[in-house]
């Protein structure tokens, strides 16, 4: 992009005014009010950040370090301070900002507000909110405008599991929101909530008519299994034998097993248990059932190997359940 950008300079015309514009490097566009995208998307299928060099040099961090990805919104909103747990993921992103004692004393706008009407404020002025991990928020003097993944009424699963992300407090998606579909029980239980709070966000919308056509939805819906939770194990095994009833274990056939002696030595890099219980819990159900049935076989004595075809659109999680499937195994 960079390269692409030089090359656009250098053929490109343009007045005195506008060189020297962009020689002071000044903005070339300016709106009154900032936007901030919110990941509402399944979190295996989010985009991660990695840090800077110089920002994991003064975390000394190791070259094995696994911790080599930037805190994403939605993390930062699962650590905030005690104060604002009662804001729902869309108020923090709109309305909060973080600041430092270091450079960013309460009252102080680093490039956050457009509107510019803050004053600097002395070094001694308190903070408005503290927190454990070193961190501080103030309420900004305008609203961000928020923008997320924004799903359909007809994808019931995905549009409750937004919303109850978007406008309920929570202070772990993994363990009470996604957890054995916790987002269905919760939207069900805090719909007139959940709509009330969006509404403030989208004026134009006609709640009525939106629950109108979801409860439409909703009844043809009823007997339909979303998230095919009724496939048990059984119905997996069948899908993955050959029509004779027996398995696709062609690779395996001429195996042949040998007693030897390995070095043994402590692996490194092996994900915590508590990492994989989160990981698991963030699976749908059919990611979920795989890795299930893997591990039962890993418990069998008699067990013979499987062979399993992997394929999907990009971001589908293939890449996600094959590490699930490995540190299974390793665990």
């Amino acid at each position: 992009m960079k390269q692409l950008g030089v090359k656009f300079l250098n053929t490109v015309e343009m007045s005195s005014q506008e060189a020297v514009w962009y020689l002071l490097r000044q903005p070339m566009s300016r709106s009154s009010r900032e936007v901030s995208y919110i990941p509402t998307v399944w979190p295996q299928e989010r985009h991660k950040l990695r840090k800077r060099k110089a920002v994991m040099d003064e975390e000394n961090l190791d070259e094995n370090s696994t911790d080599i990805w930037t805190k994403s919104m939605i993390q930062r909103y699962e650590e905030r301070p005690s104060e604002l747990e009662d804001k729902c993921l869309a108020d923090f992103v709109a309305w909060y900002t973080p600041v430092t004692k270091k450079c960013r004393p309460l009252g102080t706008e680093v490039n956050d507000d457009a509107s510019g009407d803050d004053e600097p404020a002395p070094d001694n002025v308190p903070y408005e909110s503290t927190s454990t991990i070193g961190s501080a928020y103030r309420k900004r003097s305008a609203p961000r405008v928020i923008r997320y993944r924004g799903y359909e009424l007809n994808d019931v699963v995905n549009y409750k599991r937004e919303m109850v992300t978007l406008y309920l407090p929570f202070k772990n998606e993994a363990v009470e929101i996604l957890d054995r579909d916790g987002f269905l029980r919760l939207y069900d239980e805090r719909e007139a909530e959940i709509m009330a709070k969006h509404k403030e966000f989208e004026s134009n919308i006609d709640i009525a008519k939106i629950l109108d056509e979801l409860k439409k939805i909703c009844e043809d819906f009823d007997n339909v299994d979303p998230l095919d939770t009724s496939n048990s194990r059984d119905d997996f095994v069948r899908n993955v034998l050959e029509p004779d009833g027996t398995e696709n274990n062609d690779d395996f056939e001429n195996t042949v097993n040998t007693i030897g002696i390995s070095a043994v030595r402590k692996r490194s890099n092996v994900m915590s248990k508590q990492e994989y219980c989160h990981m698991m819990r963030s699976t749908n159900n059919g990611q979920r059932e795989l890795i299930l049935e893997t591990i039962h076989r890993l418990h069998l004595s008699d067990s013979i190997p499987i062979q399993i075809f992997f394929t999907g659109p990009a971001g589908s999680g293939k890449t996600y359940v094959l590490t699930q499937i490995a540190n299974g195994d390793i665990q």
